[in-house]
Formats: C-alpha cells, structure tokens, sequence
C-alpha cells in the first residue's frame, strides 16, 4: 500500500495519546450512544438533556451500532445517567475511531480513491480530537 506509512505513523500517534486529551466530544458521543441504545427509534431526536443527538439518521445509526459493543466493554456507557469517564470508556471511545477509520480508508482504497493522502491528513487530525466523520467520508464520500 502507497500510503501505508502515513496511516501507521497517524495509529501511532493516535495510541499515544489515547490517555493525554479528553474533550467534551466524549461526554457527547457517550451520551449518544445511551440515546441511540436505550430509546426507541422515534425518541432518539427528542429535545432534553446537555447533548441531544443533532446529527443525521446514519450518524445515528452508526453509534446505535457502536452501542452493542459498549455495553459489552463498559455498560455505564449506554446509561443515560451522568457519566463517569473510565478508562475503559475512553479507551472504547478512541478504539472504535480507529476502528472506523480503517473501514472508511479499506473502502476508499478499494475504491481507488485517487486523493488518498488527503483523506489520510484529515483522519489524522480529525481523529486526534474525535470524530466519526472520516467514516461517513469512506461511505458516502
């Protein structure tokens, strides 16, 4: 793979700093995926609490699916009670970026994207401070 470098030094560096930055993007992804995990489909979108879910139905969707792990690895995760960040809530959280970005990069190399290195730039910042959209760029870019 040409840009394989790229994405192994971006890993690397995603790993490293697993335990050195939390952003309130945690709190707000962790509260998504109790929204997503407790409530009925029709319920997800309701007004109510700091962060309710703003984003589109297959952002949605994505964290309902990153839900069925969570309950798994930290079941506070999915509780829509205040949370209390774990390490291995945090680790879940950082885990299941990389995760997604290797799904959307596997499918914009399969796709032949010819603006791979960019693509792989952006994971690397956009990562760092945690997002899921470099998957919906893999998808429906």
């Amino acid at each position: 793979m040409k840009y394989g470098w790229l994405i192994a030094s971006s890993w690397c560096l995603k790993i490293l700093v697993f335990p050195a930055y939390r952003s309130t993007d945690f709190d707000v992804h962790r509260n998504w995926l109790a929204i997503t995990y407790s409530r009925n489909l029709d319920q997800w979108y309701e007004e109510g609490g700091a962060w309710p879910l703003d984003y589109p139905i297959l952002f949605a969707v994505l964290e309902r699916l990153l839900a069925q792990f969570a309950i798994i690895i930290e079941p506070t995760l999915v509780d829509e009670a205040p949370w209390q960040p774990t390490w291995s809530g945090l680790a879940f959280h950082r885990s299941t970026v990389l995760l997604t970005e290797l799904f959307g990069l596997f499918i914009w190399y399969r796709l032949g994207c010819p603006w791979f290195a960019v693509l792989a730039s952006l994971f690397i910042v956009d990562h760092i401070h945690f997002q899921y959209n470099g998957i919906l760029l893999g998808i429906f870019g």
